[in-house]
């Protein structure tokens, strides 16, 4: 399974590679990955620009440090923290409805998908895209539904879901 000609590290051989690219998982986690990368991008972007100090009434405005040369990585900085990271339309709309969900304090999970069922677009991730909808997707993979709800539930600060009696 793995390789090294010249023993200077691991390489994984061509076909069990393809076969792990194939797996949902991998593409799960890669989607996770992309979607780490976004809210790591859109947050460094929000805190990376300087917000001006208000000018002190007790003392005069000095300028003590100059702002140093435009150069070319610079104005890639700038123009990079001016962008938000901007999200595709269905998904935002599917957030929305998640919001609306929220609002009412579902109990479980499967409430949620019950309720996007229907009234969301439908993701074009597995078990929702596999299955043609929300409630048959959680039917179909429960564990992988939640975790992508959880993780969208989370991403979006909904109050966690109110708990029923012990069965």
């Amino acid at each position: 399974m793995f390789s090294s000609p010249y023993h200077r590290g691991y390489s994984l051989d061509d076909d069990v590679k393809r076969k792990i690219e194939k797996l949902p998982e991998w593409r799960e986690y890669r989607e996770l990955l992309r979607d780490a990368l976004e809210a790591q991008s859109a947050r460094a972007s929000v805190g990376s620009v300087p917000q001006p100090e208000p000018p002190s009434q007790s003392s005069p405005q000095t300028e003590t440090t100059l702002p140093s040369p435009a150069t070319k990585s610079n104005a890639d900085d700038a123009t990079r923290a001016r962008k938000t990271a901007r999200r595709n339309p269905r998904f935002e709309r599917i957030d929305e409805r998640l919001r609306e969900v929220g609002k009412s304090l579902p109990t479980s999970q499967q409430t949620v998908f019950g309720a996007l069922d229907g009234d969301a677009d439908v993701p074009d991730a597995e078990p929702f895209a596999g299955a043609g909808g929300w409630l048959a997707g959680f039917e179909s993979d429960p564990t992988r539904a939640r975790s992508r709800l959880s993780k969208n539930w989370s991403r979006l600060k909904l109050p966690p879901f109110t708990r029923g009696p012990k069965k």
